[in-house]
């Protein structure tokens, strides 16, 4: 009886980590959606910078500015919007010969 009852609850798990890992996805997704890639920043420019400079495209979330394994700057980072809207308008108006902005998933890759 205990034995039977322990597969059920160790199915019970797996299901549930099946679950689990399907909204986890799904935030992701969510989450790279909203993501956008750039590059081509200056190594002194600050996070305030970049916030200001999307501020017309929408809400800027979290700006991680990419370093090295010294700690510095390698000119590039990832900026999350508040929506993905938001994001696609970024890449749209903003991606230029100066600054370079793509959606976070396609990103080409970029040498360190």
């Amino acid at each position: 009886h205990c034995k039977d009852h322990k597969i059920w609850y160790e199915d019970y798990m797996k299901e549930k980590d099946v679950a689990a890992a399907v909204d986890e996805t799904r935030e992701k997704i969510a989450l790279r959606d909203k993501t956008v890639f750039v590059a081509n920043l200056s190594l002194a420019i600050g996070k305030s910078h970049i916030v200001n400079f999307f501020k017309d495209v929408g809400q800027v979330v979290s700006v991680r500015l990419i370093v090295d394994q010294k700690g510095e700057r390698v000119g590039c980072g990832f900026v999350e919007f508040a929506s993905a809207y938001e994001a696609t308008m970024a890449v749209q108006e903003k991606n230029g010969p100066k600054l370079f902005v793509s959606v976070a998933e396609i990103a080409r890759q970029y040498p360190f």
